[in-house]
Protein backbone atom coordinates (compact mmCIF):
# COMPACT_ATOMS: atom_id res chain seq x y z
CA UNK A 1 0.00 0.00 0.00
CA UNK A 2 1.37 3.48 -0.79
CA UNK A 3 2.57 5.23 2.43
CA UNK A 4 0.86 7.93 1.95
CA UNK A 5 -2.28 5.96 2.23
CA UNK A 6 -1.47 4.00 5.71
CA UNK A 7 -3.21 5.42 8.96
CA UNK A 8 0.03 6.85 10.75
CA UNK A 9 0.36 9.03 7.69
CA UNK A 10 -3.15 10.56 7.88
CA UNK A 11 -1.81 13.82 9.52
CA UNK A 12 -0.40 14.60 6.55
CA UNK A 13 -4.16 14.84 4.60
CA UNK A 14 -5.27 17.31 7.72
CA UNK A 15 -2.04 19.50 6.80
CA UNK A 16 -2.90 19.07 3.42
CA UNK A 17 -6.66 19.69 3.80
CA UNK A 18 -5.42 22.74 6.30
CA UNK A 19 -3.32 24.17 3.71
CA UNK A 20 -6.21 24.15 0.77
CA UNK A 21 -8.23 25.69 2.99
CA UNK A 22 -6.24 28.38 4.18
CA UNK A 23 -5.29 29.17 0.54
CA UNK A 24 -8.85 29.25 -0.54
CA UNK A 25 -9.94 32.18 1.71
CA UNK A 26 -7.52 34.40 0.06
CA UNK A 27 -10.05 35.77 -2.03
CA UNK A 28 -11.64 37.20 0.49
CA UNK A 29 -11.24 40.72 1.01
CA UNK A 30 -10.41 42.39 4.69
CA UNK A 31 -13.52 44.62 4.07
CA UNK A 32 -15.85 41.88 3.47
CA UNK A 33 -18.07 40.51 6.41
CA UNK A 34 -17.31 36.68 6.96
CA UNK A 35 -19.97 34.45 6.95
CA UNK A 36 -19.16 31.17 8.51
CA UNK A 37 -21.63 28.93 9.85
CA UNK A 38 -21.02 25.21 11.98
CA UNK A 39 -23.65 22.58 11.65
CA UNK A 40 -22.74 19.29 13.55
CA UNK A 41 -24.95 16.51 13.32
CA UNK A 42 -26.04 12.97 14.48
CA UNK A 43 -27.21 10.07 12.53
CA UNK A 44 -28.93 6.95 13.03
CA UNK A 45 -29.80 3.98 10.19
CA UNK A 46 -29.55 0.70 9.45
CA UNK A 47 -26.53 -0.35 6.83
CA UNK A 48 -28.00 -3.72 4.38
CA UNK A 49 -23.86 -4.96 4.36
CA UNK A 50 -22.39 -7.68 1.31
CA UNK A 51 -19.37 -9.02 1.65
CA UNK A 52 -17.77 -11.36 -0.75
CA UNK A 53 -14.40 -13.03 -1.56
CA UNK A 54 -13.20 -14.57 -4.61
CA UNK A 55 -11.04 -17.38 -5.22
CA UNK A 56 -10.07 -18.91 -8.35
CA UNK A 57 -9.72 -22.92 -6.80
CA UNK A 58 -12.95 -23.89 -7.83
CA UNK A 59 -13.26 -26.17 -5.07
CA UNK A 60 -12.86 -23.64 -2.52
CA UNK A 61 -15.30 -21.58 -3.57
CA UNK A 62 -16.58 -17.97 -2.63
CA UNK A 63 -17.53 -16.68 0.27
CA UNK A 64 -20.26 -14.95 0.60
CA UNK A 65 -21.80 -12.88 4.13
CA UNK A 66 -24.80 -10.55 4.30
CA UNK A 67 -26.99 -8.66 7.53
CA UNK A 68 -29.06 -5.86 8.08
CA UNK A 69 -27.60 -3.60 11.15
CA UNK A 70 -28.24 -0.47 12.48
CA UNK A 71 -25.21 2.09 12.97
CA UNK A 72 -24.64 5.36 14.23
CA UNK A 73 -22.63 8.31 13.05
CA UNK A 74 -21.54 11.67 14.12
CA UNK A 75 -19.92 14.60 11.92
CA UNK A 76 -20.07 18.38 11.32
CA UNK A 77 -19.58 20.55 8.60
CA UNK A 78 -17.80 24.30 8.66
CA UNK A 79 -18.80 26.29 5.21
CA UNK A 80 -18.48 29.93 4.70
CA UNK A 81 -19.34 32.26 1.68
CA UNK A 82 -16.59 33.70 -0.71
CA UNK A 83 -16.14 35.53 -3.89
CA UNK A 84 -16.46 32.15 -5.89
CA UNK A 85 -18.52 29.83 -3.88
CA UNK A 86 -21.67 30.44 -2.90
CA UNK A 87 -20.82 28.22 0.03
CA UNK A 88 -17.15 26.60 0.50
CA UNK A 89 -17.30 23.96 3.38
CA UNK A 90 -15.61 21.22 4.80
CA UNK A 91 -17.01 17.93 6.81
CA UNK A 92 -16.01 15.12 8.69
CA UNK A 93 -17.97 11.98 9.55
CA UNK A 94 -17.64 8.91 11.15
CA UNK A 95 -19.81 6.19 11.56
CA UNK A 96 -19.93 2.78 13.21
CA UNK A 97 -21.85 -0.71 13.78
CA UNK A 98 -20.17 -4.01 15.01
CA UNK A 99 -24.18 -5.59 15.37
CA UNK A 100 -23.86 -7.83 12.10
CA UNK A 101 -23.67 -11.75 12.24
CA UNK A 102 -25.08 -14.24 9.34
CA UNK A 103 -24.48 -18.23 8.88
CA UNK A 104 -25.15 -20.86 7.04
CA UNK A 105 -25.53 -25.11 7.22
CA UNK A 106 -24.09 -27.01 4.44
CA UNK A 107 -23.48 -30.41 3.16
CA UNK A 108 -19.78 -31.16 2.61
CA UNK A 109 -17.33 -34.51 1.36
CA UNK A 110 -13.75 -35.41 3.15
CA UNK A 111 -10.87 -36.75 1.35
CA UNK A 112 -11.99 -40.17 2.24
CA UNK A 113 -15.06 -39.25 0.45
CA UNK A 114 -17.28 -39.25 3.77
CA UNK A 115 -20.61 -36.98 3.89
CA UNK A 116 -20.44 -34.51 6.97
CA UNK A 117 -22.23 -31.48 7.47
CA UNK A 118 -20.86 -28.09 8.06
CA UNK A 119 -21.97 -25.34 10.39
CA UNK A 120 -20.68 -21.81 9.42
CA UNK A 121 -21.25 -18.54 11.50
CA UNK A 122 -19.67 -14.89 11.90
CA UNK A 123 -19.89 -12.08 13.85
CA UNK A 124 -18.76 -8.59 11.74
CA UNK A 125 -18.51 -5.07 12.41
CA UNK A 126 -17.50 -1.71 10.30
CA UNK A 127 -16.14 1.36 10.70
CA UNK A 128 -16.09 4.26 8.29
CA UNK A 129 -14.82 7.62 8.07
CA UNK A 130 -15.08 10.33 5.62
CA UNK A 131 -13.24 13.85 5.16
CA UNK A 132 -14.62 16.12 2.53
CA UNK A 133 -13.94 19.44 1.02
CA UNK A 134 -16.59 20.83 -1.35
CA UNK A 135 -18.02 24.12 -3.32
CA UNK A 136 -21.40 25.16 -4.21
CA UNK A 137 -21.60 26.85 -7.47
CA UNK A 138 -23.44 30.15 -7.39
CA UNK A 139 -24.99 29.57 -11.04
CA UNK A 140 -28.34 27.79 -11.47
CA UNK A 141 -29.28 25.09 -13.27
CA UNK A 142 -32.50 23.44 -14.35
CA UNK A 143 -35.44 24.22 -11.94
CA UNK A 144 -33.16 26.58 -10.30
CA UNK A 145 -31.27 23.51 -8.93
CA UNK A 146 -27.66 24.24 -7.56
CA UNK A 147 -24.56 22.06 -8.02
CA UNK A 148 -21.86 21.53 -5.77
CA UNK A 149 -18.55 19.97 -6.63
CA UNK A 150 -16.79 17.34 -3.76
CA UNK A 151 -13.29 15.87 -3.17
CA UNK A 152 -11.80 14.50 -0.09
CA UNK A 153 -10.28 11.13 1.50
CA UNK A 154 -12.09 8.10 2.88
CA UNK A 155 -11.39 5.07 5.01
CA UNK A 156 -13.22 2.10 6.25
CA UNK A 157 -12.62 -0.86 8.24
CA UNK A 158 -14.56 -4.32 8.06
CA UNK A 159 -13.97 -6.99 10.85
CA UNK A 160 -15.39 -10.29 9.89
CA UNK A 161 -14.63 -13.14 12.78
CA UNK A 162 -16.63 -16.56 12.41
CA UNK A 163 -16.53 -20.37 14.14
CA UNK A 164 -16.74 -23.16 11.96
CA UNK A 165 -18.11 -27.00 13.84
CA UNK A 166 -18.43 -29.91 11.62
CA UNK A 167 -21.02 -32.92 12.26
CA UNK A 168 -19.62 -36.14 11.90
CA UNK A 169 -21.43 -39.27 12.73
CA UNK A 170 -20.84 -39.33 16.43
CA UNK A 171 -18.78 -36.42 16.69
CA UNK A 172 -19.34 -32.71 16.75
CA UNK A 173 -15.59 -31.29 15.52
CA UNK A 174 -15.16 -27.10 16.47
CA UNK A 175 -12.68 -25.92 14.45
CA UNK A 176 -10.19 -22.52 15.51
CA UNK A 177 -12.34 -19.44 15.31
CA UNK A 178 -11.64 -18.00 11.62
CA UNK A 179 -10.95 -14.01 11.09
CA UNK A 180 -10.85 -11.55 8.16
CA UNK A 181 -10.04 -7.94 8.92
CA UNK A 182 -10.43 -5.71 5.02
CA UNK A 183 -8.99 -1.81 5.47
CA UNK A 184 -9.75 0.70 2.23
CA UNK A 185 -8.59 4.32 2.19
CA UNK A 186 -8.42 6.84 -0.42
CA UNK A 187 -9.05 9.51 -2.55
CA UNK A 188 -12.52 10.48 -3.96
CA UNK A 189 -14.35 13.02 -6.41
CA UNK A 190 -17.65 13.68 -6.60
CA UNK A 191 -21.08 15.95 -7.84
CA UNK A 192 -24.02 16.87 -5.70
CA UNK A 193 -27.18 17.86 -7.50
CA UNK A 194 -29.73 19.83 -5.43
CA UNK A 195 -33.46 21.09 -6.09
CA UNK A 196 -35.64 23.28 -3.66
CA UNK A 197 -38.76 21.69 -2.79
CA UNK A 198 -41.31 24.62 -1.96
CA UNK A 199 -40.04 26.96 0.55
CA UNK A 200 -38.25 24.29 3.61
CA UNK A 201 -38.13 20.79 1.36
CA UNK A 202 -34.88 20.28 -0.63
CA UNK A 203 -34.30 16.93 -3.16
CA UNK A 204 -30.47 16.01 -3.32
CA UNK A 205 -28.80 13.75 -5.85
CA UNK A 206 -24.91 12.53 -4.78
CA UNK A 207 -22.49 10.64 -7.15
CA UNK A 208 -18.95 10.56 -6.50
CA UNK A 209 -16.37 7.93 -7.54
CA UNK A 210 -13.12 6.29 -5.52
CA UNK A 211 -9.61 5.10 -6.42
CA UNK A 212 -8.83 3.29 -2.90
CA UNK A 213 -6.46 1.02 -1.97
CA UNK A 214 -7.21 -1.90 0.19
CA UNK A 215 -5.03 -4.17 2.57
CA UNK A 216 -6.72 -7.85 3.17
CA UNK A 217 -5.71 -9.67 6.51
CA UNK A 218 -6.86 -13.49 7.31
CA UNK A 219 -6.11 -16.40 9.85
CA UNK A 220 -7.91 -19.42 8.68
CA UNK A 221 -7.81 -22.05 10.86
CA UNK A 222 -5.42 -19.94 13.19
CA UNK A 223 -3.15 -19.92 10.09
CA UNK A 224 -2.18 -16.33 9.60
CA UNK A 225 -1.72 -15.37 6.04
CA UNK A 226 0.66 -12.83 5.07
CA UNK A 227 -1.40 -9.31 4.15
CA UNK A 228 -2.93 -9.33 0.34
CA UNK A 229 -3.07 -5.64 -1.36
CA UNK A 230 -4.67 -4.41 -4.35
CA UNK A 231 -6.42 -1.56 -6.25
CA UNK A 232 -9.78 -0.93 -5.24
CA UNK A 233 -12.56 0.60 -7.63
CA UNK A 234 -15.35 2.57 -5.39
CA UNK A 235 -19.04 3.92 -7.03
CA UNK A 236 -21.03 5.84 -4.38
CA UNK A 237 -24.94 6.86 -5.60
CA UNK A 238 -27.07 8.30 -3.31
CA UNK A 239 -30.47 10.58 -2.23
CA UNK A 240 -31.62 12.35 0.20
CA UNK A 241 -34.46 14.91 1.21
CA UNK A 242 -33.92 17.57 3.75
CA UNK A 243 -35.96 20.02 5.66
CA UNK A 244 -35.79 23.05 7.65
CA UNK A 245 -37.69 22.86 10.81
CA UNK A 246 -36.41 26.02 12.02
CA UNK A 247 -33.90 28.22 11.54
CA UNK A 248 -31.06 26.33 13.74
CA UNK A 249 -32.81 22.77 13.05
CA UNK A 250 -32.88 20.95 9.94
CA UNK A 251 -33.29 17.26 10.27
CA UNK A 252 -33.00 14.52 6.46
CA UNK A 253 -32.82 11.19 5.34
CA UNK A 254 -31.20 9.55 2.47
CA UNK A 255 -30.59 6.25 1.14
CA UNK A 256 -27.08 6.19 -0.58
CA UNK A 257 -25.56 2.85 -2.02
CA UNK A 258 -21.40 2.08 -2.24
CA UNK A 259 -19.91 -0.58 -4.50
CA UNK A 260 -16.42 -1.46 -3.39
CA UNK A 261 -14.31 -4.05 -5.51
CA UNK A 262 -10.45 -5.30 -4.56
CA UNK A 263 -8.24 -6.65 -7.45
CA UNK A 264 -6.53 -8.99 -5.37
CA UNK A 265 -2.43 -9.42 -5.54
CA UNK A 266 -1.72 -12.05 -3.13
CA UNK A 267 2.27 -12.24 -2.39
CA UNK A 268 3.90 -15.35 -2.93
CA UNK A 269 4.35 -17.87 0.23
CA UNK A 270 5.82 -21.13 0.78
CA UNK A 271 3.36 -24.15 1.70
CA UNK A 272 5.20 -27.77 2.30
CA UNK A 273 8.35 -26.74 0.31
CA UNK A 274 6.36 -25.27 -1.87
CA UNK A 275 6.07 -21.84 -3.23
CA UNK A 276 2.67 -20.39 -4.99
CA UNK A 277 0.52 -17.68 -4.21
CA UNK A 278 -2.67 -17.57 -2.68
CA UNK A 279 -6.13 -18.52 -4.48
CA UNK A 280 -7.69 -15.04 -3.74
CA UNK A 281 -8.69 -13.05 -6.64
CA UNK A 282 -10.67 -9.98 -4.95
CA UNK A 283 -12.68 -9.04 -1.91
CA UNK A 284 -16.37 -7.07 -3.26
CA UNK A 285 -18.56 -4.85 -0.71
CA UNK A 286 -21.51 -3.43 -1.07
CA UNK A 287 -22.89 -1.57 1.70
CA UNK A 288 -26.53 0.13 1.54
CA UNK A 289 -27.20 2.94 4.15
CA UNK A 290 -30.29 4.18 5.11
CA UNK A 291 -29.76 7.32 7.48
CA UNK A 292 -31.61 9.66 9.30
CA UNK A 293 -29.47 13.20 10.52
CA UNK A 294 -30.30 15.58 12.52
CA UNK A 295 -28.88 18.80 12.17
CA UNK A 296 -27.54 22.18 13.83
CA UNK A 297 -26.76 25.15 12.68
CA UNK A 298 -24.74 27.75 14.28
Amino acid sequence: MNRFLQPHHHYRLTVLLAFLWAGLMMPLTATQAIDITVEPRATVGVMIYQYEENYSEAERGNIEWKDTSPFFGVGSTISIATNFCERLFIDAYGQFTDAGSDGKFSQAKSERGEQYQKDESVDFGRRDWVGTMGCVIPQRIFLDGSVTLTAGYKGGKSEINGTHRQYRPKTVTPSPEDSTILKTDGFFGGVSLSWPIRSTWQFQINLANAWLQSEFNSAYHSIINPPTTGDTGGFTGGIRIQNTLTRHVTWSISADWFRYKMDANPPEMEINGQKGRETLTGVKEQIIPLRASLIWRF
